[in-house]
């Protein structure tokens, strides 16, 4: 164990790593990529990073994390993260490349001598603060309780109605986001039961997107495309209505399976 990460080698080509800092800064980056490169000398061939400690991440450390992800697959290596708290994933889904990029280094000395040195959290903020080209989001935690469901729909409901849907197009996305959150939710909480539903809705330019992230056991999205309800009626057969009725509110669907970091249900709405 170093001063910042816990080391447990599963078996000889196994290791887990555990930062047990809160966050994810240049420094906790450093120390993870100096581990990478030692057990990249060791022939370690999968490797597994338990995020449970790391509150948030800086832009710094999610470029890192990319960066660790890429040269294991080149090498070969199979990589994993684990338990990223939903602060740290808000940071990982609001990261914006293009401004990370395009950003100028404050040159230390002239920093120093300029501005009073400015804390992790501060940083933060002023890196989230909405530009035109950054997401625009907002996010709700979701009970295991389904009587709150409707505290999903309303949600969704205030947000639609700010960007100037009608009524019939809202009343058909709070039917698609009352189905969506009830599976994720009755899924989630029989195969994770500490974890939490997030519900994220993401303003576009033309539209609305609204994402569902779980941590159920997930399933084929390709094999209910095509939905017969004639003959799951007949067949007393249920799997597959939700989406089915999701997929007529919405104009777009998509669904990604992931049961390491939470699977995700994008719908999207555009205006007309």
């Amino acid at each position: 164990m170093n001063e910042l990460i816990l080391i447990q080698k599963i078996d000889p080509s196994v290791v887990r790593l555990s930062p047990n800092k809160g966050v994810g800064d240049k420094a906790l980056a450093d120390a993870l990529f100096a581990e990478l490169v030692q057990f990249e000398r060791l022939n370690i061939r999968h490797l597994i990073i338990d995020l449970h400690h790391v509150k948030q991440f800086s832009p710094d450390f999610i470029v890192l994390l990319l960066e660790m992800t890429c040269r294991c697959r080149r090498n070969d290596v199979r990589i994993e993260f684990e338990n990223i708290q939903p602060d740290a994933l808000e940071d990982l889904l609001t990261f914006n490349p293009k401004r990370y990029l395009l950003s100028e280094r404050p040159h230390p000395l002239k920093d120093a001598q300029t501005s009073a040195p400015m804390s992790y959290a501060s940083k933060e903020r002023t890196r989230t603060q909405p530009l035109e080209w950054e997401r625009q989001v907002k996010r709700l935690e979701l009970p295991y309780d389904e009587s709150q469901l409707y505290q999903a729909t309303d949600f969704v409901s205030k947000e639609a109605q700010d960007i100037g849907f009608s009524m019939n197009e809202i009343s058909r996305m709070k039917i698609a986001v009352y189905e969506a959150c009830l599976n994720a939710i009755q899924y989630t909480r029989m195969a994770r039961p500490q974890s939490k539903v997030l519900l994220e809705v993401e303003r576009l330019l033309d539209g609305i997107q609204i994402n569902v992230y779980d941590f159920g056991k997930g399933f084929d999205a390709e094999q209910t495309k095509e939905f017969d309800i004639t003959e799951a009626a007949t067949q007393r057969r249920t799997g597959g209505m939700g989406l089915h009725i999701i997929r007529r509110a919405m104009d777009q669907v998509d669904y990604f399976q992931d049961a390491m970091n939470g699977n995700r249900l994008i719908m999207t709405k555009r205006l007309k």
